[in-house]
This record gives structure tokens, sequence and C-alpha cells, in this order.
């Protein structure tokens, strides 16, 4: 369910009059009333997606998918304006609104991108999936963000802030690991 889900299906549908899509069918030797679609699943959210297409029309779900494809791109270039990622996912509004992100591996960083999701985790409950690709290329492993409609503009601003925060927490860890490890004190040039 989306977030565009209003909170109680049945009060929406009888205020906009969407009472076509109530139908009787016998129960037990009596009429029964119903709001649901005969599937194996519950189909309240092919309501929604019924309500939402009545509600929003073309122009408003094009709306929301530039608005979401805008602030893709916005995460995109403060990911990229940090020197330490390499893209994966479309730019300049092509594509679907998600970012897909690695560590440049030239830059030779002591952590991953495993190490960036957990601390995301950690430190602001950020759900970032961290994985490695498929077959012949499992050594490729990449952060994404799918941009939903909820995710707004301030929420992605906190996104990167905490990235960046991220990022620094872990230059300091794998530097004092590496120090501690070579029983020196030096520092890690990394950016």
């Amino acid at each position: 369910m989306s977030s565009i889900l209003a909170c109680s299906l049945s009060f929406l549908l009888y205020l906009n009059c969407l009472l076509e899509l109530i139908f009787n069918h016998n129960y037990l030797g009596a009429e029964q009333a119903s709001v649901t679609l005969n599937f194996s699943r519950g189909a309240s959210h092919i309501i929604c997606q019924y309500y939402k297409l009545i509600r929003l029309g073309k122009s408003g779900y094009r709306r929301i998918m530039l608005d979401l494809l805008r602030t893709a791109e916005y995460l995109a270039s403060n990911l990229e304006k940090m020197g330490c990622f390499i893209l994966l996912s479309e730019k300049h509004g092509q594509g679907l609104p998600l970012v897909a992100f690695c560590l440049d591996a030239a830059k030779g960083y002591a952590f991953d991108e495993f190490a960036i999701a957990n601390e995301l985790h950690q430190q602001g409950g950020w759900i970032v999936p961290a994985y490695t690709m498929v077959l012949h290329s499992e050594e490729l492993k990449i952060l994404r963000v799918v941009v939903r409609e909820d995710f707004s503009h301030s929420l992605c601003d906190a996104l990167i802030s905490d990235i960046h925060r991220a990022l620094h927490r872990l230059r300091i860890t794998s530097a004092y690991t590496f120090s501690k490890e070579n029983g020196s004190h030096a520092n890690s040039n990394q950016t």
C-alpha cells in the first residue's frame, strides 16, 4: 500500500460515489453486498489504485512521477558531489525514481557498501539495501535508494547528511583499526 492511500477505504468509496464497485452475491441463501473483488487475496490495493486513478488522472500521476524523479536527481547529484561514489542508475529524469550507487573502488576504502548500510541503519534507522550483483559479477556491491512519494526533499537532505556522517565515522574507524593492526598511529588519506 502506498503513502497516498486513504485511512478508511470504505469511507472514501462511499464519499466519492464509487458505488459501482459494490455488487451483490448470494451467500447462504441471502443477498450480501460485497466491496471486494473475487481473487484469492484481498483486493483493497486494487480498489485503492482504481480510486487513485479516478482521483488523480494521468496528469496527477505525471506530476507525482516528475516530483519523484526530481528528488532522485537531487540525491544522485549530492552523492556524486561527495566524490566517493559511482552512480549506476539513470540520471537526468531517465529511468525509475531510484538511485543505485557503489563506492569508487579506485579510492581503496577499508570499508564497503554493507558497512555504509549498517552505519546508516544504526545511526538514523535508514534502511538502504546493500547487496552483491548476480552471477559472474558478485564482486560488485551496490546501495540502492528507492524514492517514494513520502520521501520529501527535507528527508532527502537528512539522508544526505547521515551518509556524510556515516562515511566520516567509517573513515575514522577504519583508520583506527588500520593503525592498531600495524602498531602505528598512521592516518588514512582517504577522501
